[in-house]
């Protein structure tokens, strides 16, 4: 069977290719990607048996992969952390997924499955159906996984208005005026979040994208959210900011 792994951390490359060679010496990996245009690229060039997929990958995301590969007929494996917004889509679609730290009973496991769906008809179905979820919910129902010294909360995407650097926390503001801390760093929360609707404009601050209700231009300038708080915009990030509005 050939096998594409398309992620962007080096030692979960490793480890996968690791893995793959120890108990399934017979398998060829094909191609070692790290990013949205050569995932693209290695899935139609080698018309691979399992893909290995991360969710946060270089320019963009694994459903960016998803969404502009033309040969589909592949069994998905999708690799993330367990703050990735996308998880319960993936149970809702019956995505076969490795929660992060990969270990290597989850990776045998999950091939094993991958063997034994192998004949299995709809596998294309089955991406077009995830890809068709994820954009009729249009981030509304994604839950994001926030975690702190005593547990976890539970987010919608939708919830959050905006996410500031609080010294070694981060808080996270809702729309309801709670607010949610993790020891997490922005920059890790930046990476997590989906890029279409949440943009840093400015170190210790990102802000969702439905929140904003006017930007004021300066030399960085400011936006107003909708409830009335000033987030800057650094002069760095304006026109990259600019661009994102559309």
């Amino acid at each position: 069977m050939k096998i594409v792994i398309i992620e962007d951390e080096v030692s979960s490359q490793n480890y996968l290719q690791h893995v793959l060679h120890a108990y399934f010496p017979n398998f060829e990996i094909k191609a070692i990607v790290d990013s949205v245009p050569l995932g693209v690229t290695a899935i139609n060039e080698y018309t691979p048996d399992i893909v290995f997929l991360d969710v946060e990958i270089k320019a963009g995301t694994g459903f960016d992969v998803l969404g502009n590969v033309t040969y589909r007929d592949f069994q998905l494996v999708f690799t993330t952390a367990f703050s990735s917004f996308a998880v319960q889509a993936f149970r809702h679609n019956a995505i076969d997924y490795l929660l992060k730290p990969l270990n290597e009973t989850q990776i045998i496991e999950a091939v094993d499955r991958c063997v034994q769906k192998s004949a299995e008809q709809g596998r294309a179905a089955l991406i077009d159906n995830l890809l068709s979820n994820l954009r009729n919910t249009s981030g509304q129902k994604i839950r994001f996984v926030v975690h702190d010294p005593e547990g976890l909360d539970f987010i919608e995407l939708s919830d959050i208005v905006y996410v500031e650097a609080k010294g070694n926390y981060t808080e996270f503001k809702l729309n309801n005026g709670s607010k949610v801390t993790t020891t997490k760093k922005i920059g890790e929360l930046e990476d997590s979040l989906p890029k279409q609707y949440f943009f840093r404009t400015h170190h210790s601050y990102i802000v969702n994208i439905r929140c904003i209700k006017r930007y004021y231009k300066g030399r960085g300038g400011y936006v107003l959210l909708l409830d009335n708080t000033s987030i800057p915009v650094s002069s760095a990030k304006k026109y990259d900011f600019i661009n994102w509005l559309g």
